[in-house]
């Protein structure tokens, strides 16, 4: 025997000791069954009843931790890691929306085991794995395809219910027509058997029409009220999911008129630093020309003043060689 069968065998008795020692509810021996080890996998009607559980605040978290525990053991345990990933996918289709909030959320927890590896009798054990990790990371990253599985799970759902109720009140067993206890063999026997109770058998084969009908409305009632509980689920989680999107929307909304706002006034301040540039460029030219102007008359009366005294000086010597 060698290290790991004692370290198993250990954990096995501890778990035993722990079931003993605190009373194991309804809902963490599903659970348990659901994610065992064992080379077998989850029935419909166990995977439905983890499903209503989770629409319970305080159940949802017991189930949320057992899967993440699940989820999170080693290769030796493959089989535990893989029905942890089918039971999620199947709550994420068929549980409360609190389910996919912490799916979302707790992405990390998943993503991992989309690299998940384990070889067993040069087998690859974790091709499942890997496979089951992707869809449900890919399920709760598309809006349309989660809306669309969840309202397949729905009517898969219904129909579920609808065969369940059908068994409870069908023929065979307690109310069947004839069952190998009450064959059609020893009827006097049987008659003698049960007269002491009073009007013949307590099982009668042929109940009255009068009881037949009470049972059938008793199961279309619960089929009706069961539909509808998963209605309000699955309308009231529409809902809050619609108006998720509507503030997506509308802050998607502000955000971009933000942003338009922001562009057009960086725009008008551009515009307006262009205008004032050219503005400014028009006034230094326009000085410019004044002060070139200025100067161009300036040397005009300068040189109108120097020709007037060249002129005065001609006319003063001209004066004076006349008069000597």
């Amino acid at each position: 025997m060698n290290l790991s069968s004692v370290t198993n065998a250990l954990g096995t008795v501890k778990k035993a000791t722990n079931r003993i020692t605190h009373r194991e509810s309804e809902l963490e021996k599903n659970l348990r069954e659901a994610t065992s080890n064992q080379n077998w996998g989850a029935s419909n009607s166990l995977l439905h009843s983890i499903a209503r559980s989770s629409h319970d605040y305080h159940e949802c978290h017991v189930v949320m931790t057992e899967i993440w525990s699940a989820m999170s053991e080693k290769g030796a345990k493959w089989r535990r890691v893989l029905k942890g990933l089918q039971l999620l996918e199947f709550l994420v289709k068929n549980g409360s929306d609190r389910i996919i909030d912490e799916v979302r959320r707790d992405q990390y927890k998943v993503r991992p085991l989309m690299d998940f590896g384990y070889q067993e009798d040069g087998k690859d054990k974790g091709a499942a794995v890997r496979e089951r990790a992707k869809a449900i990371v890919e399920l709760v990253s598309d809006m349309e395809m989660l809306r669309s599985e969840r309202e397949k799970a729905r009517s898969h759902r219904d129909k579920f219910i609808g065969m369940s109720s059908a068994d409870s009140y069908g023929g065979g067993g307690s109310y069947g027509g004839g069952g190998s206890s009450y064959g059609s063999g020893g009827q006097g026997s049987r008659s003698d058997k049960y007269d002491s109770y009073g009007g013949g058998s307590r099982y009668d084969p042929h109940p009255d029409h009068q009881k037949f009908e009470e049972m059938k409305k008793k199961r279309d009632d619960e089929r009706e009220e069961k539909s509808n509980k998963y209605d309000r689920y699955d309308d009231r989680d529409d809902r809050r999911r619609r108006d998720e999107s509507d503030d997506r929307g509308d802050r998607d909304r502000r955000n971009d008129r933000d942003r338009r706002d922001d562009r057009d006034r960086r725009d008008d301040r551009e515009r307006r630093d262009d205008r004032d540039d050219r503005r400014r460029r028009d006034d230094d030219r326009d000085d410019r020309r004044r002060r070139d102007d200025r100067d161009d008359d300036r040397d005009d009366r300068r040189r109108g003043d120097r020709d007037d005294r060249r002129r005065g000086d001609r006319d003063d010597d001209r004066d004076t060689r006349r008069s000597g």
